[in-house]
């Protein structure tokens, strides 16, 4: 089979001739890894897609994520977003300072954003390179977790307790900003969209919360990606295991889980009917040893089984994670006995 094939196999619950291997969340690690500056990648667009393609030939992942830079709706929308030269982009200031001002905030005309325009030519020179070879996605956060970034985290959890009401409009606001980037995405010639909603984390919101004011707008916006026909993915950080029913509600085509969720309780909540990959830690990449990585690899797949399964790191692979870590996370499925 070729990559992209195992990874439809895992969608289509039907049985791949090994289990694949996502990443999920690769980019910014890849960059580094390769002897790229951040500040150069986002400079020099081009280098950024070679530094994948270096990186990609080590470390093999079956799918692949072409748009990594998850900030750049936020930007666009307003917020001062900073570059370290070897670390993850981050928020510094935010779009608005009170929610009475999320009626002057704009829906950004995505062509005039030239970061915008740079990360999505980058993904449609990255899959032209690849040739329709590895299933590849782009990265974008959800409505919940870009309204937090606009308002800033703290503030919002505290709207939540305080102006439960006035809260929606920013959400509602940040999912039209998003819609913007799904017309763009599909043009990109990628295989889905890789939703991620940090925010919407159980450290950081209750179930009730979640379904409250995360999701509706998850589930809106993975439909509409559906429509686009596109393969809409989740990924929630932290601990989901609280929240499996409300997943299945929202049906993502592909669930991730973070390495604190049982993955032999996930397969017997979800099993066929939404597919997982998971969820060797972030942690175990960054600190640990191949061997390490291999065990806890093969205990994932044991617990998960072949039908249904993508292997893969619990979050983001962490800047500065050993090649060999990550080498071992790809080849774990190649050995005999797993």
């Amino acid at each position: 089979m070729r990559p992209r094939e195992r990874v439809e196999a895992v969608l289509n619950f039907t049985q791949p001739d090994r289990i694949p291997v996502i990443s999920p969340f690769q980019g910014f690690w890849a960059i580094v890894a390769s002897g790229l500056k951040v500040t150069e990648a986002f400079a020099v667009p081009s280098k950024a897609a070679e530094s994948q393609i270096r990186m990609l030939e080590m470390a093999p992942f079956d799918g692949l994520e072409v748009f990594w830079d998850w900030l750049t709706p936020a930007e666009a929308c307003g917020c001062k977003v900073v570059f370290p030269e070897e670390g993850n982009p981050a928020t510094m200031d935010t779009a608005i300072k009170s929610l009475s001002e999320v009626d002057k905030l704009e829906v950004p005309d995505i062509r005039r954003h030239a970061r915008s325009m740079d990360d999505l030519n980058l993904a449609t020179h990255l899959n032209k390179r690849l040739c329709m070879d590895r299933f590849t996605y782009i990265t974008l956060v959800l409505p919940f977790t870009l309204a937090g970034e606009l308002r800033g985290v703290e503030k919002m959890m505290l709207d939540i307790l305080k102006k439960p009401a006035e809260l929606h409009p920013l959400i509602e606001y940040s999912q039209k900003v998003l819609e913007e980037y799904l017309k763009f995405a599909n043009d990109t010639g990628v295989d889905g969209i890789f939703w991620c909603d940090p925010v919407a984390s159980a450290g950081l919101i209750s179930p009730k919360q979640f379904r409250s004011f995360t999701m509706p707008y998850e589930k809106s916006l993975l439909q509409k990606t559906r429509e686009a026909d596109l393969k809409a993915l989740l990924h929630i950080c932290g601990n989901t295991s609280d929240r499996l029913d409300a997943i299945l509600e929202i049906s993502p085509d592909l669930m991730s889980l973070d390495c604190a969720v049982d993955l032999t309780k996930a397969m017997k909540a979800l099993y066929g009917r939404v597919p997982i990959m998971g969820n060797v830690s972030t942690t175990d990449l960054f600190l640990g040893k191949p061997d390490d990585i291999r065990a806890a690899s093969k205990s994932c797949m044991k617990s998960a089984g072949m039908r249904g399964f993508a292997l893969g790191a619990a979050c983001d692979i962490p800047i500065g994670s050993p090649i060999e870590n990550v080498k071992a996370l790809c080849n774990s499925v190649l050995e005999k006995d797993t």
